[in-house]
């Protein structure tokens, strides 16, 4: 959640408008928008966008409504979804301050969250059954940062929108919202890194696998779009440090959307190295680095039921 004040903006828009013209009331909904406001609605506007996308890539793309990854992925759509509405309803003064605090109370933590478990989830596809401390520090690791991180920010915010200091609770607010942002970008830089050097570690095995071309393809493509993964996530850390008005947060809101939908990419392609590794089961050594993918590993069966054409069960 961001600690922007929404009735200062709203304020130096209508004396804006005001100063045009002494015989007419302006608002935010009248002629006269400046550039942050018009930049404000399209972000929104692309943000619905990919949320709504998103919606529908996640129940048209897996058959089977459950598991980490699934229900990862919708939890941090929806965090999108609930965090944008909320934004919006604070700066539009759609409803009472508490209605659109509330909203991002609630969406903020999904969609941070949602995205480090998503990426989470499908790390046991990479690790193949090995490394199961990393995997439990991991897990460990986003659960704390979760509980820890989201309570204080969520505290400190309606602390800095109704108490008193308000210069106290706002300098509070800022300080560990900066400080939950750089946590919270450092645990998914190391997901990805993980992700990265499985990668890399599956390229040098590679001369076991049947389809050695194809596999150096998928793990080439695979670091890819990891390495732009973390380039979104140095930019949004950025954007927190910069500054701190509503352009500049939905700029991250917009960016968490597109992370979201390059997981769908992550995914055909995590298949591609499920259906490989099962193709060569019994074929690989412990001590090899790769080791069997379980027959019903949820990733494979999200995209072996929709190609088959089979119903769930």
């Amino acid at each position: 959640m961001d600690a922007y004040d929404p009735s200062a903006h709203h304020a130096t828009l209508l004396s804006r408008a005001n100063a045009t013209t002494a015989t007419k009331h302006k608002t935010f909904f009248d002629t006269h928008h400046s550039s942050e406001a018009i930049e404000f609605v399209v972000f929104n506007a692309l943000v619905l966008y990919n949320v709504l996308e998103l919606l529908i890539l996640i129940f048209t793309t897996f058959r089977r409504f459950r598991g980490l990854y699934f229900t990862s992925m919708l939890v941090a759509t929806t965090g999108i979804l609930l965090y944008t509405i909320g934004t919006m309803t604070s700066y539009y003064h759609l409803a009472a301050k508490a209605a659109g605090l509330t909203l991002r109370a609630i969406g903020w933590p999904a969609m941070i969250t949602g995205q480090s478990l998503v990426l989470y989830s499908r790390l046991s596809v990479m690790f193949m059954g090995e490394h199961q401390n990393v995997q439990k520090a991991m897990k460990w690791t986003i659960i704390v940062d979760a509980l820890l991180n989201h309570t204080i920010t969520i505290i400190l915010t309606f602390g800095n929108a109704y108490a008193s200091p308000h210069a106290t609770w706002n300098r509070a607010f800022n300080i560990q919202h900066k400080f939950g942002r750089t946590c919270f970008t450092i645990q998914e830089l190391v997901l990805s890194g993980l992700y990265i050097w499985r990668a890399v570690s599956f390229l040098r095995n590679s001369a076991m696998l049947n389809d050695k071309k194809r596999m150096v393809l998928v793990m080439w493509q695979l670091i890819a779009i990891n390495v732009i993964i973390e380039g979104l996530d140095i930019y949004v850390l950025y954007q927190e440090f910069a500054a701190n008005h509503p352009v500049r947060q939905m700029i991250k809101v917009v960016v968490y959307s597109i992370k979201l939908k390059l997981e769908f990419a992550v995914l055909s392609q995590l298949v591609d190295i499920t259906t490989e590794s099962r193709s060569n089961f019994g074929s690989y050594e412990k001590n090899g680095h790769l080791s069997s993918v379980h027959e019903e590993h949820e990733l494979a069966h999200a995209y072996d039921e929709r190609h088959s054409g089979t119903s769930p069960s």
